[in-house]
């Protein structure tokens, strides 16, 4: 419940990022939205 009420409240920001084209290619051939992992990612990383 607690990541719902943060996540309500956060506002969100623009970063840019440096990839490998290999991975970059990858994903986008897959559809995978970078934003969304990112985020899903440090949310991961933040929790461990």
């Amino acid at each position: 419940m607690k990541l719902a009420r943060r996540r309500a409240r956060d506002v969100t920001v623009r970063k840019n990022v440096t990839i490998p084209i290999s991975l970059a290619e990858e994903a986008s051939a897959k559809d995978i939205n970078f934003s969304a992992t990112l985020t899903e990612a440090l949310e991961e990383k933040l929790q461990a």
